[in-house]
């Protein structure tokens, strides 16, 4: 009976091991699901104007066509869910889809053609790396100025009749 118990013992630790690994990938898989049914989503309630990209300090509207391709740029599935530390020097874009979600897009290693999409959505935040696929280059050419398919509107902050005063962050927007 005590030789038994030695055996039994490792066998059933090696199991809820292979039964925790197994709940990891899981949840790992469901996080992934979940991050791209909340992007078609915000995609979807975003409306026409809904989704506005920020780099260099030029606001667009991605609008139409471009829109779409910019979410196939996003969800792209050869990407990594990893914690990362933004660098302040880093070349970014900030994509605001709809008022529910947030993305910012962030170049990392040249050398590697990495890029970092850290997605926020309320209290949901999760960070996400491709590598080899100049996801930066399409995702800021699709959603910049230039345009996928056709030239996306650049907003320009309506300043009224008094030009010259810095004007503060409102809904108001001349295109």
């Amino acid at each position: 009976m005590k030789h038994l118990r030695w055996l039994l013992v490792p066998c059933i630790l090696a199991i809820l091991a292979v039964i925790a690994f197994i709940g990891y990938l899981m949840w790992q898989r469901i996080d992934m699901v979940d991050y791209e049914s909340r992007l078609v989503q915000s995609f979807g309630t975003a409306g026409e104007n809904g989704v506005v990209a920020q780099m260099d300090g030029v606001n667009t509207v991605v609008a139409g066509d471009n829109r779409e391709k910019l979410r196939s740029f996003l969800t792209v599935s050869d990407k990594q869910k990893v914690k990362h530390t933004p660098d302040p020097d880093a070349q970014t874009m900030t994509i605001r889809v709809g008022t529910s979600m947030t993305i910012i897009v962030e170049k990392g290693d040249e050398a590697a053609d990495e890029t970092f999409f850290t997605v926020q959505s309320g209290a949901w935040k999760r960070t996400f790396r491709t590598e080899g696929l100049k996801s930066f280059y399409w995702i800021t050419r699709t959603a910049g100025a230039e345009g996928y398919y056709y030239p996306n509107a650049v907003i320009v902050p309506y300043m009224g009749e008094r030009q010259g005063v810095i004007p503060r962050l409102s809904l108001f927007y001349r295109i």
